[in-house]
C-alpha cells in the first residue's frame, strides 16, 4: 500500500494489514490522507511458540544429529537400533530444570514461557521495554549479558530495528555457557549467522535452530553442521494462524463500521 496506491483510492477509509506490523503500508501517506490502518498483532503467536518449544526439545535431545546418523546408516545399509543401548550415543537433557532465556517478551515469548514453565523450565527475561511487574513468573534482568550468562538455552523474540542488527554476535555468544543452545524464530537480522557457524564448529554452542535466515548467510556451511535445525520461515505457517488473522481483521472492520473504534490501530 504505497502512496500512489492510496492516492488512487480517494474513498478509502481503512486499511487492514494481516500482519503484526504494517510493514507493507506507507503509514505516513495513509495518515496524511486520513486513512486509518489496523493490524493483527499476535495472530501467529501460538504457532511460533509451539515451534520454539519443538526446537528446544529437539536441540537438547540431540535430535538433529541423531536423525543425520539414521539417514547415513540407512543409506549405507548398516543395521539400526540393534541394541537398546544404541541411544546412549545421544544423551541429552530434559526440560525440567533447564534455564531458558528469552530475549524480548511480547506475544510469542509470553506463550513460550508458559509452555516451558509447564514443562519445568526456569525462565529469565531480557526486555528493556517491559514493566517488570508484568513478568511475575520469571526472573527479569536489565542487562543482556546477564541473561546470556544465566541461560542453557537462549531464544530470540525481539522486534527487529536498525539499532539491534546482530544483537547476538560472537561477543554475545562468548558470554553464554559453553555447550548452550540458541533459537531464533524472530527476525533474521537479530543474529550474526557467521558467528553461529563459528560457535557450532568450536563447540561453544551445542546446537542452533533457525526459522529465519539472513539472505547472505553462510548457507552451505550451516546446513552441513549436524547440530543445526534450519527451517524456511514456517513458524507462523498454520491453518489456525490464517483463520485467526482473518477473524481479527473482520472484528476490526465490524468495530470501525459500528462506532469508528479500532483495537489495533497503527
Amino acid at each position: 500500500m504505497t502512496a500512489d496506491v492510496l492516492a488512487a483510492l480517494p474513498d478509502l477509509r481503512l486499511v487492514g494489514c494481516a500482519r503484526g506490523g504494517p510493514v507493507n503500508v506507507d503509514l505516513d501517506a495513509a495518515h496524511e490522507r486520513g486513512v486509518r490502518v489496523t493490524t493483527t498483532p499476535g495472530k501467529n503467536a501460538d504457532a511460533v511458540a509451539d515451534l520454539t518449544i519443538g526446537f528446544l526439545i529437539s536441540l537438547i535431545r540431540n535430535v538433529p544429529a541423531s536423525l543425520r546418523d539414521v539417514d547415513e546408516r540407512v543409506a549405507d545399509g548398516r543395521p539400526l537400533a540393534e541394541s537398546t543401548f544404541e541411544g546412549a550415543r545421544w544423551f541429552g537433557r530434559e526440560v525440567k530444570g533447564l534455564r531458558l532465556g528469552l530475549i524480548g517478551y511480547g506475544n510469542v515469548a509470553r506463550l513460550v514461557a508458559a509452555r516451558a514453565r509447564a514443562l519445568g523450565a526456569m525462565i529469565t527475561v531480557y526486555d528493556p521495554f517491559v514493566d517488570p511487574a508484568s513478568v511475575p513468573d520469571a526472573t527479569i534482568v536489565s542487562d543482556l549479558d546477564a541473561l546470556l550468562a544465566a541461560s542453557d538455552v537462549v531464544s530470540v523474540h525481539a522486534r527487529a530495528t536498525a539499532e539491534n542488527r546482530h544483537m547476538i554476535g560472537a561477543e554475545q555468544i562468548a558470554r553464554m555457557p559453553e555447550g548452550a543452545f540458541l533459537i531464533n524464530t524472530a527476525r533474521e537480522s537479530l543474529v550474526d549467522e557467521q558467528a553461529l557457524l563459528d560457535a557450532l564448529r568450536s563447540g561453544r554452542l551445542a546446537g542452533v535452530a533457525l526459522d529465519v535466515n539472513e539472505p547472505d548467510g553462510p548457507w552451505r556451511e550451516l546446513v552441513a553442521e549436524p547440530n543445526l535445525i534450519l527451517t524456511p520461515h514456517l513458524a507462523g505457517a498454520t491453518e489456525e494462524t490464517l483463520v485467526r488473522g482473518a477473524d481479527m481483521l473482520a472484528a476490526e472492520v465490524e468495530s470501525f463500521l459500528a462506532d469508528g473504534s479500532l483495537r489495533w490501530e497503527r
